[in-house]
């Protein structure tokens, strides 16, 4: 007849010492500023414009521009995000009782969420500041 001794405290150990271990999800939060050619974006009076970023799990955060086209996304994690890889789309809703063009309408479809060819790797680094270039269709992040 076999014994085993100590093979059950053994694998409890194991477990006991293996809880915690997921890494921690660290929130970043993003400010930033949307440029045509390194100039400001002047948001129109018939729109509102949006930043969304989406990551490769699905999750989606916007922000708003303002007027001085800055903007904070708000994340899901205190309004913050998580680390990892994002696609960088620009939306816009038009102003309520504004009556926005086609061409204003339009303006943003190379950047719409399901073609937009702007990504962006989030870091670790708490804040973080986002600069999309539309002229330049492009991202940098510091």
């Amino acid at each position: 007849m076999m014994h085993r001794i100590g093979g059950i405290p053994l694998i409890l150990a194991i477990l006991v010492s293996m809880v915690g271990c997921s890494p921690e999800i660290k929130p970043v939060q993003i400010t930033g500023k949307l440029v045509v050619h390194g100039n400001p974006y002047t948001v129109g009076f018939t729109e509102q414009v949006f930043v969304v970023l989406i990551s490769v799990s699905g999750l989606r955060a916007e922000a708003r521009v303002g007027p001085d086209a800055s903007f904070t996304v708000q994340g899901p994690l205190k309004g913050a995000i998580p680390a990892g890889f994002y696609r960088v789309a620009i939306t816009t809703k038009p102003i309520p009782g504004a009556d926005p063009t086609e061409e204003q309408a339009m303006k943003f479809d190379d950047f719409h969420p399901s073609k937009s060819p702007l990504s962006i790797e989030v870091g670790p680094t708490p804040i973080q500041t986002l600069t999309i270039d539309l002229g330049k269709k492009s991202v940098a992040l510091q």
